[in-house]
């Protein structure tokens, strides 16, 4: 990707989710994750960086390893930056997900996430035909989280096992979304 007239790369693991990136001066960050991003390192650069979230998986502070606060944010409902302070840059934001420096959106694996709108800034390619193919997180962002840009669950989701939170591979090829306990649908991706 280029950002800002640097060409940035990005290594993802088997969830789409960020673990590292390469700058074009080949600085390597490497982006150590849990439930959700908990610390970043960079022996190029010299630095460690240790994220703290609130209980939707937002971040609200970034800090040194001396514990030392560099960056602090607050957002709305819809994950607006409505305050923020930032010594070191910080692509990690609401719901700890990567913002576009350029465009102001959340990239939510399949999709990208307008927080300004509050929807979706692509279609629904799973589920079809229908009149909320744009809706965020059934419009309720503080009860529901969408980290795969596909399947909203709520919050508490985020700390379920992974056998519950994460998709399982099937063998027509797609997946089925533990989530929906009961009443399993069988996609094709």
């Amino acid at each position: 990707m280029e950002e800002n007239g640097r060409l940035i790369k990005f290594l993802y693991n088997e969830d789409r989710e960020v673990v590292a990136e390469e700058t074009s001066n080949g600085t390597i960050t490497r982006y150590i994750r849990g439930l959700g991003i908990i610390s970043s390192d960079s022996e190029e650069a010299k630095t460690y960086y240790h994220y703290v979230s609130d209980e939707q998986g937002s971040i609200t502070h970034v800090l040194s390893e001396d514990a030392e606060i560099l960056n602090h944010y607050s957002y709305d409902a819809f994950g607006n930056i409505i305050e923020k302070t930032e010594k070191v840059e910080n692509r990690f934001c609401y719901n700890g997900e990567m913002l576009d420096p350029v465009t102001q959106q959340y990239y939510l694996r399949a999709r990208f996430y307008n927080p300004v709108i509050g929807r979706f800034t692509q279609e629904d390619t799973y589920y079809g035909d229908g009149l909320k193919l744009y809706q965020y997180c059934q419009a309720n962002p503080v009860g529901y989280v969408d980290p795969s840009g596909h399947n909203c669950g709520t919050t508490q989701s985020r700390y379920n096992s992974d056998e519950e939170q994460h998709p399982k591979a099937n063998a027509a090829g797609g997946y089925q979304s533990a989530t929906e306990k009961g009443n399993s649908k069988t996609r094709v991706v």
